[in-house]
């Protein structure tokens, strides 16, 4: 029970930014319902992942589908194109409407979709393409793959919202081809906003230079680090809302420790609670 109060009030601070009183780059709902495509540089433990969440619920609420992907937990193409695949089947949770529905949306593509069992026990839906060997069959998968966001948001009559972190990894998948069959697609896709994240901003910002095929395809997020004082100041008002009272200069204290990075200075936060 404790834990659980813990975590209603020491939240991520790029959530609360706006107790913050900061110009924090927000993912606003109408954004992503406008079919904007984002994109959030970040170096890694800024609260990347916090406002992306908070964006995908918001959209969520607005009454969008919404899915999140990350794109360098495969170690290839085609393994990514199957991910990618299956959490966008997984928004329709019933076995044999989704192969039903999953087959009429990828045309002649074969998909085999199963249920294999995972950690909760109700099981998890699995897509692969054993049909797919060649390069020019990988092609054809991706352009199928990439144009389903689109398809689904007509087939359901509703927008969608799509997140894919850790971005700059799909410039190792097939020689970097997957850029350009990647923009051809979401171009065309009014009725879906995407989020495209990442946490290596050298490699993001070349992604966005003007050779690249994402040049200018929508608008750029830079987080930066939040300001030491509002930080600290944060900390020392959420502990106060738990019922403790933090000593003299407590707050500033843990964000000088952890660096000012917002992921640390929450789990320094959490570990001093619980303490």
């Amino acid at each position: 029970m404790r834990e659980a109060h813990l975590r209603q009030h020491l939240v991520d601070a790029r959530a609360d930014a706006r107790r913050l009183d900061i110009a924090e780059p927000r993912i606003e709902r109408q954004d992503l319902a406008a079919g904007q495509k984002i994109f959030l540089i970040s170096p890694r433990r800024y609260g990347k992942s916090s406002l992306v969440a908070r964006a995908l619920d918001r959209a969520r609420r607005g009454g969008a589908l919404a899915v999140e992907i990350t794109v360098s937990s495969y170690s290839s193409y085609v393994a990514f194109l199957e991910g990618y695949a299956r959490e966008l089947l997984s928004l329709e949770t019933r076995l044999d409407r989704a192969r039903s529905w999953f087959g009429d949306l990828l045309g002649t593509l074969r998909p085999q979709i199963r249920l294999e069992p995972d950690d909760s026990g109700r099981g998890a839906i699995a897509v692969s393409f054993p049909t797919v060997r060649t390069d020019r069959d990988v092609s054809r998968l991706a352009q199928e793959v990439f144009a389903l966001p689109g398809r689904i948001a007509d087939a359901r009559r509703r927008r969608l919202a799509v997140a894919l972190d850790e971005f700059q990894a799909i410039g190792s998948f097939n020689g970097g081809s997957v850029e350009h069959a990647l923009r051809a697609a979401v171009q065309h896709q009014r009725q879906v906003g995407y989020v495209f994240s990442g946490s290596e901003p050298t490699l993001m910002e070349r992604m966005l230079g003007r050779s690249r095929p994402f040049y200018k395809a929508g608008p750029v997020m830079r987080l930066q680090k939040i300001p030491e004082d509002r930080f600290a100041a944060f900390i020392d008002a959420r502990f106060r809302a738990t019922k403790l009272r933090p000593g003299p200069n407590l707050g500033a204290a843990i964000v000088e420790l952890a660096g000012n990075l917002p992921y640390d200075v929450q789990r320094l936060a959490h570990e001093l609670w619980r303490g």
